[in-house]
């Protein structure tokens, strides 16, 4: 089944908000999805700096893989 858009944005999303608040989901079982929240994770900076990637970059870097 194709992965939306949507979904890896909104799992991107989800991994930057964990990673910032120190809280932890249940990521779907789906590379993408799953690639996606580690994405998100990644993009946390020290002092929660404002790192968010625009949705276009993320969905480039996600469905190239």
């Amino acid at each position: 089944m194709k992965t939306k858009d949507k979904d890896i944005i909104k799992w991107y999303l989800k991994g930057y908000e964990d990673e910032s608040f120190g809280t932890s989901s249940l990521v779907p079982d789906n590379i993408k999805l799953v690639e996606s929240y580690e994405l998100g994770v990644s993009h946390v900076l020290p002092l929660r700096e404002y790192n968010v990637l625009p949705e276009n970059e993320v969905l480039k870097i996600i469905n190239k893989k």
